[in-house]
């Protein structure tokens, strides 16, 4: 982290011990705001379009270019799992978006957690497909990360990992005993790759996002493969997705990212189930 913060990171431990920290948002002309599980801190750091302008140029080894897809989606990944998300002044060009001038970042710092709870246990000793559900902050990653973990050690598992947070960039986070990665490919892609060449009994995948995804994760549980994913939302999702998935994991970030409101089982299409 002291690399990619550059100059700021003295400001930034001072307020907090780094490894409390969960999100660096990073705003041009504005003092950077730190997010524990405590709450939210502001530094004594202001950050100029010349520092995010730097950053940029750490994390991606002075080579934006090279990330020019990744910054089209709005992010780039960078060591240790961590995650960093753009905004800014921009076009698009062939379909993809091309920032002239970054504005803003938003720094995620992922955690491990263990899966310790009796609800989760329970979904894990007789799994079946499962949708893990909140908004963002909420959670759902580190905990499918965890999930993704111990169904590895009974059943083949492939994790499509599309923005390299499941598994981190390198795969630096373990990933249990019988699991491939598919990293980097958009799921519509990966998801056919699943099917033909590596027979997985249950998939992983992160943030399911329009109709696409929706019918790529119903091709898979149409082939027989089980399937465990995250999608934002504040306690509803869509018919197809509700119909898709047996659990419905609902978590929030109160008191800690990853705690669990509700599972709810079958068809019920909100988060106000028993656990």
């Amino acid at each position: 982290m002291q690399k990619m913060l550059g100059e700021a990171y003295p400001y930034v431990v001072n307020v907090c011990p780094e490894n409390e920290i969960t999100e660096i948002r990073i705003r041009v002309g504005k003092r950077i705001e730190i997010k524990t599980r405590q709450g939210r801190f502001f530094t004594r750091f202001s950050a100029d379009g010349e520092y995010i302008e730097n950053l940029i140029k750490r994390v991606t080894n002075n080579s934006k270019y090279a990330y020019e897809d990744r910054l089209s989606q709005g992010y780039v990944d960078y060591s240790d799992g961590i995650r960093i998300g753009v905004a800014g002044d921009g076009w698009v060009n062939n379909g993809k978006i091309i920032y002239k001038k970054i504005y803003s970042l938003c720094v995620r710092i992922p955690h491990i957690i263990e899966v310790s709870s009796e609800p989760v246990k329970k979904i894990l000793d007789n799994f079946d497909n499962t949708l893990l559900v909140s908004p963002p902050g909420g959670g759902k990653t580190t905990l499918l990360r965890c999930i993704a973990e111990k169904l590895s050690e009974n059943n083949d598992l492939l994790i499509i990992d599309e923005r390299s947070e499941i598994c981190g960039r390198g795969l630096v986070f373990y990933r249990g005993t019988r699991c491939d990665v598919i990293q980097g490919v958009p799921k519509e892609y990966a998801f056919e790759t699943a099917i033909r060449t590596m027979s997985p009994q249950i998939v992983v995948c992160d943030e399911l996002f329009g109709e696409k995804d929706f019918f790529a994760v119903k091709t898979l549980i149409g082939a027989g493969i089980k399937v465990a994913a995250t999608f934002h939302s504040d306690g509803v999702i869509p018919d197809v997705l509700n119909e898709l998935f047996y659990y419905k994991v609902f978590l929030s970030s109160k008191p800690t990212p990853g705690s669990i409101k509700s599972i709810v089982c079958g068809t019920a299409a909100r988060g106000d189930g028993e656990k």
